[in-house]
């Protein structure tokens, strides 16, 4: 709960950053209170997140506490890391999409940590708690792609992304390939858009070779993940585990299904 806390606490800041007024329909922080004040709750909530986990940390054998710390020490400063390089690519057309899913990894690190912690305080061995951080890790850069997937087919998320944050995954792939991006350039210079152009955006960015490429990547590392998994003993919470992430394998596997669905 407590490594939760500090991830929750640090998208207040995050969302500051990218003026970010409301999520999921609700207003943010920052929407609600302004910066100022955002600024000034997300700082005080931070430092009570970090108590109340050494105040946690400290019922634990000094070797998992050491490891809890490091980890999460590890994980909080990969998401900051995250942040900083995302923050310098806003509303530019140049970002590679190399660069980009550097960002969508470094994020992936609280998943990670998440896991490898849960792995630390159930006293697996040294394997188990890396085939776990592993499958953390995995779950959330595909997880993340899969939201890029969904920042795309939304109209009011990819206007937002387009007038203030980094570009999705999939668009910045078509717009380094030679063959797209003089189509689809074009139509985010210009986006007083109608939903034709809008829809021609979308289908452009999702039939990109290299963001297929990245695709079949992540299906790749899904299918390493699960078997990392069956090298744990089988009980609900692994079967858990791969459940959700082959449900994630599957909306890679039928994206086009998926986004047709969406778009009408």
């Amino acid at each position: 709960t407590c490594i939760e806390l500090l991830h929750d606490f640090m998208f207040i800041h995050d969302d500051i950053i990218d003026k970010t007024a409301l999520k999921h329909n609700r207003k943010t922080s920052y929407g609600r209170f302004g910066a100022n004040i955002s600024i000034l709750a997300g700082d005080i909530l931070l430092v009570q997140a970090a108590f109340s986990l050494y105040k946690e940390c400290e019922s634990l054998p000094m070797t998992k506490k050491d490891k809890a710390v490091q980890l999460t020490f590890k994980a909080l400063t990969e998401i900051i890391k995250s942040e900083a390089q995302e923050s310098l690519m806003h509303r530019r057309l140049d970002v590679t999409p190399r660069d980009y899913l550097e960002v969508i990894k470094l994020r992936a690190s609280v998943l990670e940590a998440h896991c490898m912690i849960g792995a630390i305080l159930g006293g697996a061995n040294d394997d188990s708690i890396a085939n776990l951080g592993w499958y953390g890790r995995t779950y959330g850069i595909v997880g993340t792609i899969i939201d890029e997937i969904y920042d795309i087919v939304n109209y009011e998320k990819f206007s937002a992304r387009l007038s203030k944050e980094c570009l999705p995954l999939p668009v910045l792939c078509a717009i380094h390939e030679s063959e797209l991006k003089e189509k689809i350039i074009p139509l985010l210079k210009d986006f007083e858009v109608n939903h034709d152009d809008y829809n021609k955006i979308v289908r452009l960015a999702l039939s990109s070779r290299s963001f297929k490429k990245i695709r079949e990547q992540q299906i790749a590392s899904v299918n390493i993940a699960l078997q990392k998994l069956k090298s744990l003993s089988e009980n609900d919470a692994v079967r858990d585990l791969s459940t959700l992430l082959t449900i994630l394998r599957g909306l890679l596997c039928n994206l086009e299904k998926f986004t047709s669905r969406i778009l009408g």
